[in-house]
C-alpha cells in the first residue's frame, strides 16, 4: 500500500523533469531560431534538431544574394539563440549537374585557397560560368570562410570553405 505513493511521486516527478526539459528545448532553443529566420526575406528553414550539446539547423536558402551578403550575420545570431551550445548550420546538397560541377571544378578552387591565391577567385569562378554555361557563379570571402554560390537554371548549390588549408574539405 505505502508503495503506491512513492510510485505516483516517481511518475510526476519524472514527467515533471521530461516535461520541464522539452518545454525548455522547444520555447528557449527552437522557437526563437525559427521566429528569427522566418523573419529573414528570402531564408526558408527545414528542421531544427536540438540535442544535450549541440543544435543542427537545416536552411534552404531561396536567395543566392541573402547567403553571399548575410549569412555570417545569420550564423553569428543562430550561435546567441543556441546559449552556449554548438550550431551547425547545414545548407541544402547541390543538385545533380551542380554536384558534378563541383566536384569537376573543386580542385582548381582548393589549390588557390591552399596556395592563399585568393585574388584568383573570381577568375575561377568566372571560368566555371563559362565552361559550364552557370547562370551565376559567385564567392565572397568574409572573416574565415569563402562564401560560394553556383547556379544553374533553377537549381542552386551553396558551399562554405574555410580559408584555412587544414581545414578545407571541398
Amino acid at each position: 500500500m505505502k508503495s503506491m505513493p512513492v510510485f505516483l511521486s516517481l511518475i510526476v516527478s519524472v514527467t515533471l523533469l521530461f516535461g520541464g526539459w522539452f518545454m525548455y528545448q522547444v520555447y528557449y532553443i527552437e522557437k526563437p531560431i525559427q521566429s528569427y529566420l522566418q523573419s529573414l526575406d528570402g531564408v526558408e528553414m527545414s528542421r531544427v534538431e536540438v540535442n544535450k550539446t549541440q543544435i543542427d539547423v537545416y536552411i534552404d536558402y531561396i536567395r543566392p544574394d541573402i547567403f553571399l551578403e548575410h549569412y555570417m550575420a545569420i550564423e553569428d545570431h543562430l550561435n546567441k539563440l543556441g546559449h552556449g551550445r554548438k550550431v551547425d548550420v547545414h545548407l541544402p546538397e547541390p543538385e545533380n549537374e551542380l554536384k558534378d560541377v563541383w566536384i569537376d571544378g573543386s580542385f582548381l578552387l582548393q589549390e588557390v585557397i591552399e596556395n592563399r591565391k585568393y585574388s584568383r577567385i573570381p577568375e575561377v569562378m568566372k571560368g566555371w560560368q563559362t565552361t559550364y554555361a552557370l547562370q551565376q557563379a559567385d564567392a565572397r570571402m568574409v572573416d574565415e570562410y569563402i562564401l560560394i554560390v553556383l547556379k544553374k537554371d533553377n537549381q542552386i548549390s551553396y558551399h562554405l570553405l574555410p580559408r584555412h588549408v587544414e581545414e578545407v574539405n571541398v
